[in-house]
């Protein structure tokens, strides 16, 4: 009598494998979803250095501070896509507040970043003229 061995998986055996999958995605999409706002909060911060180099250089052309349309533009769009008076790039807002005036670009300016999810700010960044950048959220 020839023994025959059936191939295949037992339904115990699925659900194993189903319950350590879903074990493994409950510990690792919180840590991937922390991972990648931070690695945004970091294009945010590095975007806002960048903005405070070609503020530096528009001033010096122009003998004051741009506004962000003009930034952007004098940056070939390089900050992100304007949109009103405001640039977004990712899901970050840059705005500059308050909304200044020929006469107050010539001595500062004032970027916010933010990020806005589910309908209320989570990340904030603010930086004057003087290029220092201090987080306000989280």
């Amino acid at each position: 009598m020839r023994r025959t061995y059936e191939r295949g998986f037992t339904l115990i055996e699925l659900l194993l494998v189903l319950v350590i999958a879903g074990l493994i995605a409950t510990v690792a999409v919180p840590s991937y979803m922390k991972a990648r706002d931070a690695a945004d909060s970091a294009v945010a911060v590095g975007r806002l250095r960048a903005m405070h180099t070609d503020q530096s250089m528009y001033r010096i052309q122009n003998s004051r501070y741009a506004r962000l349309s003009e930034l952007n533009a004098f940056a070939n769009n390089s900050h992100g896509k304007t949109v009103g008076s405001t640039v977004r790039h990712r899901d970050f807002i840059f705005l500059m507040f308050p909304n200044p005036t020929d006469q107050s670009l010539r001595r500062n300016y004032n970027i916010i970043a933010y990020r806005v999810r589910e309908a209320r700010v989570i990340s904030q960044y603010d930086m004057g003229e003087d290029g220092q950048i201090e987080t306000v959220l989280p």
